[in-house]
């Protein structure tokens, strides 16, 4: 399945170049078995920008998807900050005051007795109570009409929360896409780079530009591991 957010940082990552093609194994551990074939694919490729002779191509390497996936967690962030998440737990709120203001047995008499009922001696009048329980019904009215109209926000949110969810899942494997192009690059520098420099070496030992290349290599390979570290952090 396509995944534009990372169709798009590849296209803008201006680390990236197709030179200089490299072989490699179509599996390894961690992030590379979880791709598809697809997604292997854009992992060889991003593979192919990281230049051991050039120690730049490691910082810049993934930065944009990193920085990108920053500013969507913050996105996220400042939306349900500015959310009102108050407005349904107060229309709740109203709603059970008057209902725990209101009281049935205002609709009795103080006293059941024939009499009393004749001649109206009762604790409250029918109309005053009456006027109390329209009063509340149309209080109850509001209220039931306010919670319609939040609940109708609750399913634009839920909309919403869909989307960003589906988001960030591009974003998700966008990162893992990076993260396996290094794990790609780690396993060549491992089994293809590093002996190749080691059998120059070796086969040029007073050569002190072949040992210095061994040691170079390990450093691109320990700040590339590292690199790949800091894309797993922003992945979680």
């Amino acid at each position: 399945m396509a995944n534009d957010i990372l169709d798009d940082l590849m296209t803008a990552d201006q680390s990236i170049t197709l030179e200089n093609p490299i072989t490699q194994s179509t599996t390894t551990e961690n992030a590379v078995t979880t791709l598809s074939q697809e997604e292997l694919g854009k992992a060889k490729e991003l593979s192919k920008s990281l230049d051991e002779n050039n120690s730049q191509s490691v910082i810049e390497y993934g930065s944009l998807a990193k920085k990108k996936i920053g500013d969507f967690s913050q996105s996220v962030l400042n939306k349900v900050q500015a959310k009102d998440l108050g407005e349904v737990g107060s229309a709740l709120t109203d709603l059970m005051y008057q209902l725990q203001e209101s009281n049935p047995n205002d609709l009795v008499a103080e006293d059941p007795g024939f009499f009393k009922k004749m001649f109206g001696k009762v604790k409250k009048s029918i109309f005053e109570v009456t006027q109390k329980y329209q009063k509340l019904g149309a209080g109850i009215d509001k209220i039931s009409i306010k919670l319609t109209h939040e609940y109708k926000g609750l399913l634009e949110d839920n909309k919403t929360l869909e989307t960003l969810y589906a988001e960030n899942l591009d974003y998700f494997h966008a990162l893992n896409v990076y993260i396996a192009g290094a794990e790609l690059k780690i396993k060549e520098l491992d089994e293809t780079v590093i002996p190749q420099a080691k059998i120059e070496a070796e086969n040029t030992p007073d050569n002190a530009i072949a040992v210095q290349k061994i040691s170079d290599l390990e450093n691109y390979k320990n700040r590339l591991d590292k690199r790949q570290y800091d894309l797993k952090l922003a992945r979680q």
